[in-house]
């Protein structure tokens, strides 16, 4: 059975979602040839372009994403309550430098104008606040864009995704975290990456950038890497992150396509404990939970407070870990 918006998503306090968007028919629309002769690079990096230029309009944190060529995942916390805080003039600077087109900044002019005209509509101005901490404008204008873009391109019309974005509330730290994993393994589960840097157009690409580039991060705690910063995600490190992952890629499927490949840059993933519920839920986040992730009595919970007998996930075997402790780190180094 399926859950209503108004049920799954917070509009009272901040959460955090996985959401995914798939191309009409599942047809490979985003592919890795190049499309525009312009600057050579696929549709996957103007879907990775768009969240990250959104997420600073957006009352919205990039924790993880994935842009692949059919689909698209984000795993990304939401704040509803933050444009409150923002004055008018922050709110009219956020919502006007939104283009529907991406690729096409809004010319400083015209974003001027529309300032202008916005912070003299009191009433548009509030019902502006109430979008910029929503999760369905903010995915509306994920899909819209990159739509408008590549229908322009090709030269038709109709539907470029099928249909609306899927979410699903992440309601405790492991189901958060077992979110960004299945998300930063996507490229390795569909078999077109062995190892953490082959995996293109994703969030763990920019991780072990910043790893590289930054080496004083890794003992730093894990932030969005665009948007807002909130306390309520699990506090772990940017290097046990991305161990965390590393295991978790070396430890799915084993014998079978779809894992990483053990090799020098994945050995640090090495030494972790066999742990059920982490393995299920990051290697199948989509087949094994509905609208709902997280631990049997986190989603026991959730089910009583929408007049639900169960939910889908409440029968996976959550081990003997606390919900703050991923397998085999410590969430608090």
């Amino acid at each position: 059975m399926t859950h209503p918006r108004r049920q799954t998503v917070f509009d009272d306090r901040p959460g955090l979602y996985h959401c995914v968007t798939r191309c009409v028919r599942q047809a490979f629309l985003c592919d890795k040839s190049p499309p525009c002769g312009r600057d050579g690079e696929s549709r996957r990096a103007w879907v990775e372009r768009r969240i990250l230029d959104l997420a600073e309009s957006f009352a919205v944190g990039i924790y993880a994403w994935a842009a692949m060529a059919n689909h698209c995942h984000i795993a990304l916390l939401l704040d509803p309550l933050k444009p409150r805080e923002w004055s008018d003039e922050e709110v009219a600077r956020r919502w006007c430098r939104i283009n529907q087109y991406p690729g096409r900044p809004v010319p400083a002019k015209t974003r001027a104008q529309r300032e202008t005209a916005l912070l003299a509509n009191p009433e548009r101005l509030l019902d502006i606040r109430g979008r910029l901490g929503s999760l369905s404008w903010f995915m509306r204008f994920v899909n819209e864009g990159v739509a408008r873009r590549a229908n322009a391109e090709d030269g038709c019309k109709g539907r470029f995704w099928d249909g609306r974005f899927k979410s699903q509330n992440l309601l405790d730290d492991r189901a958060a975290l077992a979110a960004m994993a299945y998300v930063d393994l996507n490229p390795v589960r569909a078999g077109i990456a062995e190892h953490l840097d082959e995996c293109e157009f994703t969030s763990i690409t920019w991780r072990l950038a910043q790893l590289r580039s930054q080496p004083e991060l890794a003992a730093s705690q894990l932030q969005p890497l665009a948007g807002i910063a909130s306390s309520i995600l699990p506090a772990i490190t940017l290097q046990s992150y991305v161990r965390l992952v590393t295991w978790t890629g070396l430890e799915q499927r084993p014998g079978k396509r779809g894992r990483l490949k053990p090799s020098s840059l994945d050995s640090n993933g090495a030494g972790a404990t066999h742990d059920p519920w982490w393995l299920l839920a990051a290697g199948g986040l989509e087949s094994r939970f509905a609208a709902f992730v997280g631990l049997p009595g986190t989603l026991e919970r959730a089910a009583s407070r929408i007049g639900r007998r169960w939910l889908r996930g409440s029968h996976l075997d959550s081990g003997s870990r606390s919900s703050h402790d991923p397998p085999g780190e410590d969430a608090g180094t």
